[in-house]
């Protein structure tokens, strides 16, 4: 599975033409640790807690894997509205069955 962030360090048009080639939906996603962007400092405590004895553990963390809003990733893959739809979709078709 790529979020946007894993997206953005690959060849982007290559990814999205595979894609196409496949002929496989594409679908926005994100990379999601915590639910709220405030709550990086607790998620963080826990990880280092967690890896307490590792040195390859990155001191800070970025604040950008909590759980965004509808809005949020609009903004995100506003390049990719056909993803957007699909996970629009799945996120439906959750609802119904569940």
């Amino acid at each position: 599975m790529y979020t946007q962030s894993t997206v953005c360090e690959m060849d982007y048009v290559g990814f999205y033409q595979l894609a196409r080639d496949l002929n496989i939906p594409i679908v926005a996603t994100g990379n999601v640790h915590y639910l709220r962007r405030e709550d990086v400092e607790v998620y963080q405590a826990l990880r280092k807690i967690q890896k307490i004895s590792s040195k390859n553990y990155p001191k800070k963390l970025r604040e950008e894997h909590y759980l965004k809003s509808p809005e949020e990733m609009s903004i995100l893959f506003s390049d990719l509205p056909e993803a957007l739809n699909n996970s629009q979709c799945i996120a439906v078709f959750h609802q119904i069955r569940h």
